[in-house]
């Protein structure tokens, strides 16, 4: 976990296709444009093993509201409404299958 960053609520989404729910979260250090929208990628030794390997997605988000599946025209990705509370506006990121 990056020092200096508190984390949101996430989802428990499978992000890869390995059949294991992986953690999609955002994270903040409390300044403008230091959110990241992050997911811990859950390790093949099952939910206690460590590491979880750290997957950077972008910079931006510091609070994940809502992660959508299964929209229509979408079915292969992921919809994700995410806030920027420090730099005061709400992104909507797709993350496509595969």
């Amino acid at each position: 976990m990056k020092s200096g960053y508190f984390y949101h609520v996430g989802f428990w989404i499978d992000l890869n296709g390995d059949g294991r729910k992986d953690y999609l979260t955002a994270r903040s250090d409390a300044k403008e444009d230091g959110g990241e929208l992050v997911w811990f990628e859950h390790p093949v030794g099952g939910f206690k093993t460590t590491p979880w390997n750290e997957h950077l997605l972008t910079k931006g988000p510091d609070a994940i509201f809502k992660a959508v599946q299964n929209i229509k025209g979408y079915e292969s990705s992921i919809i994700i409404f995410a806030a920027e509370f420090f730099n005061k506006r709400v992104k909507v990121y797709e993350l496509k299958g595969g």
